[in-house]
């Protein structure tokens, strides 16, 4: 497993044996990095975008808590602007 963060999105990355698949956080529009796209297969042609802020509690317990991704999937980001920009793009 690879954890990679930077300020605008995190990255984790699972290897196997026969395959590789890729979630991506993007905190460009909004603060907890929803929705989570996954891209697996070989050539990383399948990919979906889905909601689970489950996982941004277990990222949590995974990475260094001094770390700025840490505090940005932090479920208190939850607020109006992220419920109105989901409710308006699904």
């Amino acid at each position: 497993m690879l954890v990679i963060g930077y300020w605008n999105k995190a990255q984790i990355t699972l290897f196997s044996e026969n395959n590789t698949v890729i979630y991506q956080f993007s905190f460009i529009n909004n603060k907890i990095g929803q929705p989570i796209i996954k891209n697996y297969d070989k050539n990383f042609m399948n990919s979906y975008s889905f909601i689970n802020l489950i996982a941004n509690e277990v990222i949590r317990e995974i990475i260094p808590r001094n770390s700025m991704t840490f505090k940005a999937f932090d479920l208190k980001n939850v607020n109006d602007d992220y419920i109105n920009w989901y409710l308006g793009n699904n």
